[in-house]
């Protein structure tokens, strides 16, 4: 049989939370991760996390999240280096509704997304479960099972739909995600963001395509092996021998291997190195 293949994370954390984590393991916990706010202080997601543990392929993005925490909840930065089954990793959904953005443009009818304005009103499609069938047959593939093609375009067309009303029903602007000035995000999205009851929709079923998409190679993700970001939805154990993620190592941004270095766990198994950095720290590390 083909040896497992894995990827190597990291996950940024404040020790305030270190013994919990060594007695319990990382655990999804929504109350302890840091507002979703850019670094220029504005909002930058539409909704509050989804539940796993966030991961990502770049230090600087994980460095950036361990200073949140502690800056919210006190402590020192620390970070956690993962190997990870890609099997189990759920893309995150910044990812997936960048992903979105393309298939359904061409189901609308468009094609190409810079220049949409040019395409006669007539000659837009409505928004229709058949157009999320189609969005949904291009983002998986043609390979893909038909199955699974319509469980995607069921969550998909049970987010749009409810907000789907006839004077925006062909306006490109609310599936273009540069629409709302602020929102890197399209206007569905923020329309569903206006009502409790929208962001439930949306958690739901944007939880449920994310994870029909778990396993999804690091090559398709939108920035490639480069910055690929995800959640495992089930606990991690520090000491857990039957834990399928293990945990490499963890300690301060400038060491993470430093309070723990397990680098005999990523022997005999095929690593998807994110990028060039990750597999020179890895080497490094090993001795």
């Amino acid at each position: 049989m083909p040896s497992e293949r894995h990827i190597v994370l990291f996950h940024g954390t404040t020790d305030a939370f270190l013994h919990g984590i060594l007695d319990e393991g990382l655990v999804p916990n929504p109350e302890h991760r840091p507002s979703h706010l850019g670094k220029d202080g504005g909002a930058n997601h539409l909704m509050s996390s989804l539940d796993g543990v966030y991961m990502a392929s770049t230090r600087e993005t994980s460095e950036w999240h361990a200073r949140s925490a502690a800056a919210k909840f006190g402590g020192e930065p620390i970070m956690f280096v993962l190997r990870v089954p890609l099997d189990l990793l759920v893309p995150d959904e910044d990812e997936v509704n960048s992903m979105l953005n393309w298939p359904i443009y061409q189901a609308l009818g468009y094609d190409d997304m810079e220049d949409y304005e040019g395409l006669p009103f007539e000659d837009r499609a409505p928004w229709t479960f058949e157009v999320a069938m189609k969005a949904g047959s291009t983002l998986l593939g043609g390979g893909a099972a038909p199955d699974d093609v319509a469980r995607l375009a069921g969550y998909l067309d049970a987010m749009i739909a409810p907000v789907c009303g006839k004077d925006w029903n062909r306006d490109p602007d609310y599936f273009h995600p540069e629409a709302q000035a602020g929102w890197n995000c399209p206007n569905w999205m923020v329309e569903l963001d206006r009502t409790e009851a929208g962001r439930a929709i949306y958690r739901e079923n944007m939880d449920s395509l994310c994870r029909l998409l778990a396993g999804m190679d690091p090559d398709d993700y939108p920035c490639g092996l480069d910055a690929c970001r995800g959640r495992v939805v089930e606990p991690i154990q520090i000491d857990g021998p039957d834990h399928r993620v293990v945990v490499v190592g963890y300690g301060p941004l400038d060491d993470p291997l430093g309070y723990l270095r397990r680098t005999e766990a990523i022997d005999g198994s095929e690593i998807v190195h994110p990028c060039e950095a990750v597999g020179r720290f890895l080497s490094a590390a090993a001795f």
